[in-house]
């Protein structure tokens, strides 16, 4: 079931490994056929971003939020979250490098109620086929629950660029 719920905490974490840094291209989205996106997590040709659509915005707004903590760089393999909280509701995405093993956190600073569709959830994609990802993706974990995962939980996955894989 990969319907957002307003009230609970949803999001994604996924290691992923670019072959092309230059294109445009979906890693995870959630999206109806030509309708509004719920949310994706995308390549933009320079950095990742996690975007979340606003559900109360008639146009149906995007809040795009980057993690401009590095470029991203074919080659190499990177460990991002996404995730909206409901108790502050914000979106986040953070990410984890071999530069950044520490991991870095990017908060969007506007709070807003996310849209909440039956629409499917699309691996390497987005729904109707277009921006293909070039990579690799592993361990992809998909979430909605009551709390948001700790960072010490992330930095437990990312395991000093190891990996590591639920449960622990």
């Amino acid at each position: 079931d990969s319907d957002n719920d307003s009230t609970k905490s949803f999001g994604w974490m996924t290691w992923v490994y670019l072959n092309n840094d230059s294109d445009f291209q979906y890693l995870i989205s959630k999206q109806s056929g030509g309708g509004p996106m719920d949310w994706e997590l995308s390549m933009n040709g320079t950095y990742f971003q996690w975007g979340v659509t606003d559900n109360g915005n008639a146009s149906g707004e995007k809040f795009d939020l980057r993690w401009t903590t590095e470029a991203a760089s074919a080659g190499e393999w990177y460990m991002m979250v996404g995730w909206y909280d409901p108790d502050d509701d914000l979106t986040h995405i953070r990410g984890y490098s071999a530069t950044n093993s520490g991991g870095v956190t990017v908060d969007y600073g506007t709070t807003f109620t996310p849209v909440s569709s039956a629409s499917s959830l699309e691996m390497g994609s987005v729904n109707g086929g277009a921006h293909y990802l070039d990579a690799r993706l592993d361990a992809a974990y998909w979430w909605k629950q009551d709390e948001t995962p700790s960072t010490t939980e992330m930095t437990d996955f990312y395991n000093s660029g190891n990996g590591k894989q639920y449960p622990f």
